[in-house]
């Protein structure tokens, strides 16, 4: 089903019995958005501290912060129903990082279509480049999750500040202040250059290589004063497709 994000509630609300620390796990919860870190006794030396903004709720089987509330206690129950952002359009075929959360990611059919969300769990986060959701030690600092900015008199491409595969565009509609950040993806073995404020093919080697997001074209990568350079060309027929295996333009079997 296409992906929401849901916003933390404003308030928080406290267990009627606030756990202690017993030296069994080294993060407790001890409200529906606040934890408690076990780092020795005696007890009301333990300090607590409020989840992130992006996993704003405590999840008190595993300690860990998470974007759903606790639904095994009565009290979560009680948190405001959270508000829900726009949906997410995809602008390409493949995964996505949620602009939103550094906890969830979608995937894609093409463009133009709402994304599938996928939530990572509790205590993990979503890695772009491993395509991948990769657990957070508890005693480790929290993973660089960086809130994207759109700014009234920048309407200009941006990098993804994780993935230099990633951009994005900041979409403004005059009936709603909010603008809706759109997620763009570079093709394969490319980057997004700032600078060009377009995606830049990075050639491994000399040869020719496939282009992920037109499976007609391809780049062909030579030398030119002692650097690598390339080209992107076309097959010579649109219905063919580049052969990345074979490395020449062919006819797909139906």
């Amino acid at each position: 089903m296409p992906g929401v994000l849901n916003r933390a509630a404003t308030t928080d609300i406290l267990y009627p019995t606030v756990p202690a620390c017993d030296g069994t796990r080294p993060v407790i919860c001890t409200g529906c958005r606040t934890m408690k870190i076990c780092v020795g006794l005696p007890e009301p030396n333990n300090p607590t501290q409020l989840c992130r903004t992006e996993t704003p709720f405590c999840d008190s089987e595993t300690g860990a912060c998470s974007t759903l509330p606790d639904t095994s206690h009565a009290e979560c129950s009680k948190v405001e129903p959270p508000n829900v952002s726009p949906l997410f359009y995809c602008t390409g075929k493949g995964f996505y990082p949620d602009p939103y959360s550094c906890s969830s990611y979608y995937y894609c059919e093409g463009e133009s279509v709402p994304g599938d969300r996928y939530q990572c769990p509790p205590g993990y986060k979503y890695n772009s480049k491993a395509k991948l959701c990769h657990r957070v030690p508890i005693h480790c600092k929290p993973e660089l999750c960086e809130e994207l900015s759109c700014e009234q008199t920048a309407a200009t491409f941006k990098p993804y500040p994780l993935d230099s595969k990633y951009y994005y565009y900041c979409q403004y509609d005059e009936s709603d202040p909010t603008p809706r950040i759109l997620m763009l993806a570079c093709d394969d073995g490319a980057s997004f250059d700032q600078n060009l404020s377009r995606c830049v093919f990075r050639c491994p080697r000399e040869g020719l290589f496939a282009k992920s997001s037109n499976r007609n074209k391809y780049f062909q990568c030579y030398r030119a004063n002692r650097k690598f350079v390339y080209a992107e060309l076309s097959c010579p027929i649109p219905a063919q497709v580049f052969d990345d295996v074979k490395k020449v333009c062919v006819t797909e079997s139906v």
